[in-house]
Parts: structure tokens; C-alpha cells; sequence
């Protein structure tokens, strides 16, 4: 046996040596590639660099973006985008993580790629429920949810099935949120994945810890952390040693606790995952907070609570305000006590946290009476009490306990199935074996005689095989042509033939095509429809040659000042129009007034000739399904028409 763990602990080594040695290895080949092939490398790097090197893998993965860009290859520069908002999500940047996500939603959309969209909702859904939206988050969870059912791919509905468990978790929902965990670990038994057994075995002993059964929250984490540690990952690895200590703690291992904790921080620093370490400075500090050691302890939860706030998660804000108030009452300071627990309370309320908001009553209470204000600490100690029932309720626990009963059944009922399963293989196997030894008899009677037939049949064959390559190859040649003259028919017909942009056939059926998305999900979009001021000066001035130049430089330069999600288009003559998804009025007029700035600096040199500038007139106006959008485009031409009479060159919101 020991022989046995001996030659594991060398395959594990030579596997992580391995990993290193392929990832030097692409880094070598770097250095002179181009092209599709440098994209290719980093993108490879960018996803083996994510959990040791964020940093490195975010470098890596804008680098592709660009070349993707430059290469016209939207795949790709989605796969880039999602490598990046993922560096992003491990460096606890949320707010660039959820630019990048967007992007590769918007892409994903184009492309009518649905298992991308889910991915790319998926993403969104984990960075909103970092910022602690958890209602935001759940939508777009349940949006990845329904289309991943719709494709059946089973990981993937586990992960989303895995998500919402969370937030369910995060909501003090907890049966919900065990009915979701135990769904996703079923899944995941099923498929033996055992990264994603790992990660259902502790969501489901986070949901015991929560309920107070200690002995079985430690009984999932240390089988979580089995399995963490045999595939390698490393923040899940941390993650589980961090609960493990908690655990710990809770049953009065004090010592051995602040060890394990200790462990998961130096684990999450290496990784550089910001979040998990904000996590451990405060369980850290509520040990050091039992052992009596108060000035350690309040030393790690002020330094969670500065590293929380970089990372704007509320939910864990309010989480260590509540413990630093614990805190400030132990030391007999009841006022600083009672401003921490106040901002725990309102934040808790804000992000709608039922568990968060009894901790804070409980915790405002005990202040209360410590200060002697009796009715306050009796108004609180009620809050806390009904809060408590509907969380811990007697049905409540019922329900949990008959949905692990449910799971554990219908386990054993599978476990049976397959041994039924198993046996009938064998007898078939069994009798296959003898069908295959009295068929070889038969064959080898029947071989001879059919080897001369067989040979005179290959050699018409291939004489077949080459009229019939012949003819597909100019079939083929035939095929391509025709598919490129359709494709360059299509551009012509949706492209302005002298600006290169989107015409008015083009763009109109595209945000017809976005109204459905703003009825279904209430995100407006924006139109700024935009006029050359004088623009017949222009031609009177430099003939149309001038106006036509003035026209495809000026157009080039906004398609390049615009948003990669926003689309322009020529509208007629010297008009265009611009559709900016998922945005406002508000924002809408900044980006109106940024390109007329642009537009008021830009000018065209001509060989000879006075350089050629022009101003322009913007008229704003936001969809959002209450008008039609025959109206939206009028309104935006009456805000157009209006910034005209007030002086032309201004940015004019249809009000």
C-alpha cells in the first residue's frame, strides 16, 4: 500500500512539472511568432497563467484581444475577452472583470452562439453577486440556467444550478439554496467530475455550518478538500482549509484553527486572490477574538474591512463592520460599537440579506442595553427575533432535512440501477464471447474466397475514387465562388458605399432586432442621430470631391471613437446615426458630447488647399419600450432640428 501512495506522490509531481514545463515552453515560442499562430500562444498562456499569475494571464489575454481585433476574428476575440474579465475576477478588479464579460456578451449576441451567451451570463452573474447585487446576479443566472436546459449540457447546468445555490445561500434562503447544491452534485456525480463534487461537498457543508451542525459541515469540507488537493486547485484548496478553520474554532480548537487559517492566507497571497484574503484577515481576527487577544484581533478585521471596501463587496462590508462592533463592545466602547453596527445594519438592508440584518439587530440589542437605552434595545431584540423564525424555522429544517433524505434515496436508487446494469453487461459479455469464437470459424472459412473478389473491387475503386475527387474538387471551386459573390453581395447591400459604415437598411434591422431585448429584459438603448453643420458650404466650397473626403475620413474617426458594443450608420447625405445599447439618456449625451469634440477638432489636409473642418449637431433620444420606435427616431430628429436653431454644434437630450 505504501509502494502504492509512493508511485502516486511521483505521478502527481511529474504532472506539475509537466504543467510548468508546457507553459515555458509556449512562453519560448513567443518570441518572433505573429499572426494567427501568437494568438494561438497567448490565448494558450493566458488560460494556464489565470490562477497561478492573474497579472501575467491579463497581459497575455488583452495582447490577443488586439491581435484578434486587427485579424477581424470575433471568436477569438471573445474567447480573449472572457481570459481577460476572468485575470480580472482573480485580481478582485470586479468593475473592469464586468466590462470585459459585457463585451463578450455583446459578441456572443452577434454570433448567435448560445452556449458563449451563457458563459457570458454566467460571468456577469458571478461579478454582480461579488458586488453583493444579488437580484441582478440571479437573473442573469437563471437567463444562463434556461439556455444551457435548452442545449443539455449537464456541467454547465450544474455550474449555473451551483450559482444560484449561492446566492439563494447569500439571501439566507437555505433550503433553497441545499436544494441547488444538491442538484449540482448529483449532476456532478454523474459526469465523475471531481472538481465540481469538490465544490458541491463544500457549498453543501457551508449550508450544515450555517444550520449549526458543525460535525457535518467538517465531515463535506475535509471530503471537498480531498479532492481540491488531488486536481491541483489551489484557491479551491485554500477556500476549504479556510472553512475547515472555522470549524475548528467553533468546536473550541482555538490553536489548530489560527494554523489552518494561517495556511489558507498564505495560500490566497500567492495567488494573489484579493477576496479569499479579505476573508481570512476576518476569521483570523475572530479567533484571535476568543483566545482574548484583542489587538490582533482588531488589527485583521480593520484590515479586512479596508481590503472589502477596495473591492466595494458589500455584503462582506457589512459582514465585518458587524464584527468589529462585536468587537468594540467586548472593550467596553459601546458608541464606537454602535456607529459599526449601524452601517452594518443599513447595508444589510440595502443588499436585502435577511441573516446580516438579524446579526446587526441582535448585536444593536446587546449595545443598547449596555448604554441603558431600554426601548431601542427592545425594538431591536424583536427585528431579531422575527427575522430568526423565518430563517430557523421548525418547517424550514423539515424541508432541508427531506431534501437531503430525497438525494440520499434516490443516490442509493442509482447505485442499484448500475449494479443491475453491471451484471447484465457481464452476461452479454459473455455470450458475445462465444458468438465472436464461432463466427471466427465462418470468417476464416469465407476469408480466402473473398480476398481475390476484394482486390478487383479496390482497384475499380480507386480509379472511382479519383473521377469522383476530381469532380468534387470543381464542384467545390464552384461552391466557394458562388458563397463569396453571396457574401460580397450581402456587405454591398448593408454597407454606405462611400463611408464603409452600416446603411439605413442595415442598422435599422439590427435595433429592430434590440427592442425584443429591451421588452424581454428593460435595458434601454440609446439613438443620437447626427447632422454636418453647413455641410453645403462644404461642397460649394471644395467641390463634391472635398465633401465626399470630408464624409469617409469624419466617418472612419467615429467608428473608432465609438464603444466596440455600438454601431454607426449613415442615415442620408450628410446625416448619421449612432445606436448605443443597454445605455441612457445620460449616458447617451456624454458620448455625444465626446465625439463632438472630436468632430469639432477633426480636420482633412488636401494637397494645395486650406485643410477642410466642419462642426456638427447631435440630437439624443433613449428607447425603453414605452414609445414606439418610429417615435424614438422623431424625437431624436426634434432634438436634432432644435440644437440647429440654438446655434448649431451642440449636443441637444429629447426632453
Amino acid at each position: 500500500m505504501s509502494k502504492c501512495w509512493t508511485w502516486l506522490a511521483v505521478l502527481a509531481c511529474a504532472c506539475l512539472a509537466m504543467a510548468v514545463d508546457e507553459t515555458a515552453e509556449l512562453e519560448s515560442q513567443l518570441p518572433g511568432s505573429e499572426g494567427a499562430r501568437r494568438l494561438e500562444l497567448l490565448l494558450s498562456l493566458a488560460e494556464q497563467r489565470v490562477t497561478t499569475d492573474p497579472q501575467k494571464s491579463l497581459d497575455y489575454a488583452r495582447e490577443a484581444m488586439a491581435i484578434a481585433r486587427e485579424l477581424a476574428d470575433s471568436v477569438t476575440e471573445r474567447k480573449a475577452l472572457m481570459q481577460a474579465g476572468t485575470a480580472c475576477f482573480y485580481l478582485a478588479r470586479y468593475e473592469e472583470a464586468l466590462r470585459h464579460f459585457t463585451d463578450s456578451l455583446v459578441l456572443a449576441r452577434k454570433a448567435a452562439d448560445e452556449a458563449a451567451i451563457a458563459l457570458s451570463l454566467d460571468r456577469i452573474g458571478v461579478i454582480h453577486g461579488s458586488l453583493s447585487d444579488f437580484a441582478r446576479a440571479l437573473e442573469f443566472f437563471l437567463e444562463a440556467l434556461e439556455i444551457r436546459e435548452r442545449i443539455g449540457d449537464k456541467k454547465q447546468i450544474a455550474r449555473s444550478l451551483n450559482n444560484i445555490g449561492v446566492i439563494y445561500q447569500r439571501m439566507a434562503d437555505l433550503d433553497k439554496s441545499l436544494e441547488y447544491f444538491t442538484r449540482t452534485l448529483q449532476i456532478m456525480e454523474e459526469a465523475n467530475d471531481s472538481d465540481g463534487i469538490g465544490a458541491a461537498l463544500n457549498n453543501i457543508g457551508n449550508i450544515y455550518d450555517s444550520l449549526g451542525n458543525h460535525n457535518k459541515a467538517l465531515d463535506y469540507f475535509e471530503r471537498s478538500l480531498k479532492l481540491r488537493q488531488a486536481t491541483g486547485n489551489r484557491k479551491g484548496t485554500a477556500l476549504l482549509l479556510n472553512n475547515i478553520g472555522r470549524i475548528y474554532s467553533m468546536q473550541g480548537d482555538d490553536r489548530r484553527a489560527l494554523d489552518t487559517l494561517f495556511q489558507a492566507l498564505k495560500i490566497r497571497e500567492e495567488i494573489q486572490d484579493n477576496m479569499g484574503v479579505s476573508e481570512s484577515y476576518n476569521n483570523i481576527g475572530k479567533v484571535y477574538l476568543k483566545l482574548g487577544e484583542n489587538d490582533e484581533a482588531l488589527i485583521y478585521y480593520l484590515k479586512a474591512l479596508r481590503l472589502k471596501e477596495q473591492l466595494k463587496d458589500r455584503w462582506n462590508i457589512a459582514y465585518t463592520a458587524r464584527e468589529i462592533g462585536n468587537l468594540y463592545l467586548e472593550l467596553k466602547q459601546p458608541e464606537l460599537a454602535l456607529e459599526y453596527a449601524r452601517r452594518a445594519l443599513q447595508i444589510s438592508r440595502e443588499i436585502e440579506s435577511p441573516r446580516l440584518q438579524m446579526d446587526s439587530h441582535l448585536l444593536l440589542s446587546r449595545i443598547h442595553r449596555v448604554r441603558k437605552d431600554y426601548g431601542p434595545a427592545l425594538e431591536h431584540f424583536e427585528q431579531y427575533s422575527v427575522l430568526n423564525q423565518e430563517i430557523y424555522s421548525t418547517e424550514r429544517q423539515e424541508k432541508i432535512a427531506e431534501i437531503e433524505n430525497r438525494y440520499e434515496s434516490q443516490k442509493k436508487e442509482r447505485e442499484i440501477e448500475l449494479l443491475k446494469k453491471d451484471r447484465e453487461i457481464q452476461r452479454l459479455e459473455l455470450e458475445r464471447q462465444k458468438d465472436i469464437r464461432n463466427s471466427l470459424i465462418v470468417f476464416f472459412v469465407l476469408i480466402l474466397g473473398m480476398a481475390a473478389l476484394f482486390y478487383n473491387r479496390y482497384r475499380l475503386k480507386i480509379k472511382a475514387n479519383r473521377q469522383l475527387a476530381e469532380a468534387n474538387r470543381k464542384i467545390s471551386e464552384q461552391n466557394d465562388a458562388l458563397t463569396d459573390a453571396y457574401e460580397r453581395l450581402d456587405r454591398l447591400a448593408r454597407t454606405d458605399p462611400l463611408t464603409g459604415v452600416s446603411n439605413r437598411r442595415d442598422i435599422m434591422e439590427y435595433i429592430h432586432a434590440e427592442t425584443a431585448r429591451v421588452e424581454r429584459r428593460g435595458l434601454p438603448f440609446v439613438l443620437i442621430l447626427m447632422d454636418i453643420d453647413n455641410f453645403k458650404a462644404v461642397n460649394d466650397c471644395f467641390g463634391h470631391d472635398g465633401g465626399d473626403q470630408i464624409l469617409t475620413s469624419l466617418a472612419r474617426a467615429m467608428q473608432e471613437s465609438i464603444r466596440k458594443q455600438d454601431l454607426l450608420g449613415r442615415w442620408g447625405g450628410e446625416e448619421f446615426l449612432f445606436f448605443l445599447p443597454e445605455t441612457r439618456s445620460a449616458g447617451g449625451a456624454v458620448i455625444a458630447e465626446k465625439i463632438r469634440q472630436m468632430v469639432e477638432e477633426f480636420h482633412v489636409d488636401r494637397a494645395g488647399d486650406e485643410a477642410i473642418s466642419v462642426t456638427a449637431t447631435f440630437g439624443v433620444a433613449e428607447y425603453d419600450g414605452s414609445h414606439a420606435l418610429a417615435d424614438v427616431i422623431k424625437q431624436a430628429d426634434q432634438a436634432l432640428y432644435l440644437g440647429k436653431r440654438e446655434g448649431k454644434n451642440r449636443v441637444i437630450v429629447y426632453s
